[in-house]
Formats: C-alpha cells, sequence, structure tokens
C-alpha cells in the first residue's frame, strides 16, 4: 500500500510521455507519407532502395530526433518541479510554524501528494499549538498552589517538615519553571538589554543559598572580574543560571561547595565536587528529557533550557571537570554580545 502512490505517479508520467510519442510518430509518418506522395516516389517500384536511403530513412531519425528532444524537455521540466520541492521540504524547520510547499512548476500527477502533505504539515502545526498552550497553561496553573504549599512548610516549627519534602515541593517548582522557560525562550530574541552578569550571579546565589545549605553544599560566588556585562535578555539568562545551579544541587553528591565564577571578557561558570561527568556524555546530557543517572530525578530539560538560552545570545556551554573533580559548567557569550 505503502508504494501506491509512488508507482501511480510514474505510470501517470509514462502514460503522458507515451502518449506525446505516439502523436509525434502519427504526425510524423503522415509528413513521411505525403513527401513521399509528393514526389511521386510512391510509384517509383523499380527503385524502392532508393526511396529508403534518400526520404524513408532521414526522416524517420528526424522523428526519432525530435521525440528525444520532447521527452527531454518533458521530463526535465518535470523533475525540476520535483527537485524544487523536495528542497522546499528539505528546507522545513521543526521549529516553525506555518511552512508549506509550494505548488509552482509541480506536475499535475504530483499535485495531489504535495497537497496531501501541506494538509500534514497544517494539522502538526495545530497538534503543536494545542500541545504548547496545554503545558503553559498547567505551568501557570501549578506555580501559584506549588509556591502556597511550599511558603507554608517553610513556616512550620522546625523538625516539622523534613528536608526531604521541601526539596520535593521546590523541585516541583523547578519543572512548572521550566515548563514557562519553554514558552520565554521563544520570545527573549525581543527583549534584549544591557545584562550585569556580576549582579545576576549575586541574585541567583542569593535566591538558591537556602535550597544549597539544606542539601549539604556550601554556596560560593567568586568573581575574577570587576566588570562583565552582555547584550542579552535578563530573564533567560537568570534561568539559564538557576538551572545549573540546581543541576549542582541535585548531583553533586550532597557535599562540598558550590562555585559560581566570572571572569572576562564575559563567561559564567558553575562547579561542583560531586562525581563529574563522563567525557562521553558531555554532549549527550544537553539532549532534551536525557538523564544521565538512569533513574535520577528530573525530567531532563534542565540542562536543555540552558544550552537554548545561552545559544539564543550567540553563546556556548562548555563542560569540563572541576579541580575539585566534579563538574565545571562554563557558559562563553559570543564576543559581538559582550559590553565593554
Amino acid at each position: 500500500m505503502d508504494d501506491a502512490r509512488p508507482h501511480s505517479l510514474t505510470w501517470h508520467l509514462m502514460k503522458r510521455l507515451l502518449l506525446m510519442q505516439g502523436v509525434m510518430l502519427v504526425v510524423c509518418i503522415t509528413l513521411v507519407i505525403g513527401t513521399l506522395a509528393c514526389t511521386g516516389l510512391l510509384r517509383a517500384v523499380d527503385a524502392p532502395g532508393a526511396v529508403l536511403a534518400r526520404v524513408v530513412f532521414p526522416d524517420v531519425l528526424l522523428i526519432a530526433f525530435a521525440m528525444f528532444l520532447i521527452t527531454h524537455f518533458v521530463v526535465r521540466r518535470a523533475h525540476i518541479g520535483l527537485a524544487n520541492v523536495a528542497a522546499e521540504a528539505a528546507r522545513i524547520d521543526i521549529n516553525e510554524r506555518g511552512a508549506r510547499l509550494r505548488l509552482d512548476g509541480v506536475p499535475r500527477e504530483v499535485t495531489p501528494l504535495v497537497n496531501a502533505i501541506n494538509t500534514a504539515l497544517a494539522q502538526l502545526d495545530i497538534g503543536y499549538n494545542s500541545h504548547k498552550r496545554f503545558l503553559l497553561d498547567a505551568a501557570r496553573e501549578l506555580t501559584m498552589p506549588i509556591a502556597v504549599l511550599q511558603t507554608r512548610l517553610e513556616s512550620l516549627p522546625p523538625g516539622a517538615a523534613d528536608v526531604r519534602l521541601l526539596e520535593g515541593v521546590a523541585h516541583l517548582a523547578i519543572l512548572a519553571e521550566q515548563l514557562l522557560d519553554l514558552q520565554r525562550l521563544s520570545h527573549a530574541s525581543a527583549q534584549f538589554a544591557a545584562v550585569d552578569l556580576l549582579a545576576l550571579s549575586r541574585r541567583v546565589a542569593s535566591q538558591l543559598a537556602p535550597m544549597a545549605v539544606s542539601a549539604g553544599y556550601a554556596l560560593s560566588l567568586e568573581p575574577n572580574t570587576n566588570r562583565a556585562r552582555v547584550n542579552g535578555d535578563e530573564r533567560a539568562l537568570e534561568r539559564a543560571m538557576i538551572n545549573l545551579v540546581q543541576n549542582a544541587i541535585q548531583h553533586g553528591g550532597r557535599k562540598g561547595t558550590i562555585t559560581i565564577r566570572v571572569a572576562n571578557p564575559a563567561s559564567i561558570s558553575v562547579e561542583d565536587e560531586g562525581r563529574g561527568i563522563p567525557p562521553g556524555q558531555r554532549n549527550l546530557i544537553f539532549e532534551p528529557f536525557y538523564r544521565l543517572r538512569g533513574r535520577g530525578r528530573g525530567a531532563g530539560r534542565g540542562l536543555n533550557l540552558v544550552r537554548e538560552a545561552v545559544q539564543l545570545h550567540g553563546g556556548k556551554v562548555i563542560v569540563t571537570q572541576a579541580p575539585g573533580g566534579g563538574a565545571c559548567f562554563t557558559i562563553k557569550f559570543a564576543s559581538a554580545s559582550v559590553i565593554s
């Protein structure tokens, strides 16, 4: 069943070519007969070989050459239309909605297939938008109840709420924020302005220090410069840093120090003293839903969102081994984004 349509299209093209060749053959035979009749050679029965050699064979060769040119022209024209459609299909970006294939120059027999592909693309757009709206609405609906629950747990007397329970609620809040990040990143390019990386790092460290301490870490901010500014979206960069620090809290082994460093010309690094990341997996951890240790907590979206936010600013995220043996994530901004 899957091959029915390609075979049908091929048969339609072949029928068109055969029909054209048949018409040309009839026309040319008619011309040959007319030529023979006009020259009186039909009555030259005494010299059939001369008739064949002087008239029929040249006309047959002319017919064959004409049919070859016409066939080549028709096939080439059909292939150009198909090549254009194939090139357009190859340029479709998964992150862009509304892409459609044009029908200009497409053979009539292929038009139903192109229309079917466009219909499928339209249905995919509808499904993607519905899914995106659902996630965004779910994240917004979850944010408020989680914040209320977290506030109530923190207000309980010491010992009444287990640290793990508080971390669990904080983890739910992280997931809700990551869902919202998916929406924010698609609009971040319109909000670029000067961002002070030192002030941003201090704010993130202050915000996450209680979580780090309750999980058994010390959190340290070590700026190696007095000035580091970039042109970017402050909210997206803040979420990227928060995700890196939260990743260190989750995978740092619940011991040692998590260190945030800011260096010239414009880079931020987050280090922990955990088990580190094997070299063979340092690129895989940025893929959506990939988790280094299969049953670890989290949905595997945090580091992917970090990479998307950094790439939005023309930068890159590099993973190396920290001096203490743990993981070191470094955000390096493109020189064009740096404000001197």
